[in-house]
């Protein structure tokens, strides 16, 4: 017998897979990503990376509030599947906008941002509306605790670049606080799927910046310098992925599996995965600066870049060990440190880029070598 769209279930009760549209729909955000570095690119200043964190944040929470929609829907009903489509379509202007938040009209990426979340939370409602009330309550709290932020932002937009920054950082500190505010209340996810989706992020990110190293390189002579710091772009790309996906991320799934806490679930994967996120957006400016003038010294604010892009992705997969597990990740703390002293010191006695990006893609081969009983006893 075949249902129709009104008779099917909106909820999935067993963790279900990522499927092809929900991989649509996170396409477009790491496209959104890939415009944030560009605004790294564009203003290679505290200011210009201030400005890119902001706008990263709110892509960012624009897209993991669809994880939390998504994880109990059954993302093959013909009706969520509509419906993300046209999330993603309003995603797509919001995206290619990014580049208008400090340099042009505001509105343009805002209008995009808050209907994406209205169509986000009004979807969850909707998902559980046919058999769990709950649901609807615990996002409508949800909603309640957003309208300040909405409410800054919107303010924001009308202000001048340096007060609407100020503006829209304090709309990230109440995203924060709405997150937290409703952890009395009752979620229906599937962890696994939580695990897969941010996973998959992560892995579309690195993919974007393996592009950004070619597009950056279309122009450049074929020389031995070109060749030696796009090399050893790939290889600090690969070593990224190692550090992630070769032993941490079945063993964070299973010891939040294990905790039960939908506040570890908020904190691990809503809160600190922005900043793995947040890491392969400043790897990237890194590498693209460095691609860009392969026989130069490193820049600056490109060491700058990279070392903070470093710390956001090894040091966030570190804190999400220790909350998650108590597990001390020192090797990685301690090169994290070497790493910074070493690219900080190039830019200081002229060492070029290859130089620099080779050193911290071995860094990262050692911490992968230091690490490689953690593999072993990994689900």
């Amino acid at each position: 017998m075949t249902l129709t769209a009104g008779q099917r279930s909106r909820t999935s009760e067993e963790p279900q897979n990522a499927t092809f549209i929900e991989l649509f729909f996170d396409l477009v955000f790491v496209y959104a990503l890939t415009q944030v570095t560009g605004v790294l690119m564009e203003d290679f200043t505290w200011s210009g990376a201030a400005q890119a964190a902001v706008v990263a944040w709110l892509v960012w929470w624009a897209w993991t509030q669809f994880t939390w929609t998504l994880s109990p829907a059954d993302t093959t009903h013909p009706v969520i599947e509509i419906v993300v489509l046209a999330a993603t379509a309003v995603a797509f202007f919001m995206a290619r906008s990014v580049t208008e938040t400090f340099d042009g009209s505001p509105w343009l990426f805002l209008v995009p941002y808050l209907l994406i979340r209205v169509i986000g939370m009004t979807l969850y409602v909707w998902v559980g509306g046919q058999s769990d009330r709950q649901m609807a309550r615990s996002m409508g709290l949800f909603a309640l605790a957003s309208l300040p932020a909405a409410a800054v932002l919107m303010v924001g937009a009308e202000l001048d670049p340096g007060p609407r920054l100020a503006l829209w950082a304090g709309a990230i500190v109440l995203d924060l606080a709405a997150g937290i505010a409703v952890r009395g209340v009752t979620w229906r996810i599937h962890v696994s799927h939580f695990a897969e989706r941010h996973g998959l992020f992560v892995i579309i990110a690195l993919g974007e910046s393996l592009i950004a190293i070619g597009v950056a390189s279309t122009s450049l002579e074929a020389t031995v310098s070109s060749f030696l710091v796009k090399g050893a772009g790939v290889a600090l790309v690969c070593g990224l992925w190692w550090l992630y996906f070769s032993w941490f991320k079945g063993w964070l799934e299973d010891r939040i599996e294990r905790e039960g806490s939908i506040d570890l679930v908020r904190n691990a994967y809503s809160f600190v995965h922005f900043l793995v996120v947040m890491g392969v957006v400043a790897v990237a400016a890194a590498l693209e600066s460095a691609i860009a003038h392969p026989g130069d010294p490193i820049s600056t604010p490109a060491a700058t870049s990279l070392v903070l892009g470093m710390f956001a992705y090894v040091g966030g997969i570190a804190v999400l060990a220790w909350m998650s597990g108590r597990l001390v990740l020192v090797s990685r703390w301690a090169l994290l440190a070497v790493i910074a002293a070493v690219s900080f010191g190039a830019a200081a006695i002229d060492l070029t880029g290859a130089v620099v990006v080779g050193f911290a893609a071995a860094s990262l081969g050692a911490i992968g070598w230091i690490e490689r009983g953690l593999r072993q006893e990994s689900p």
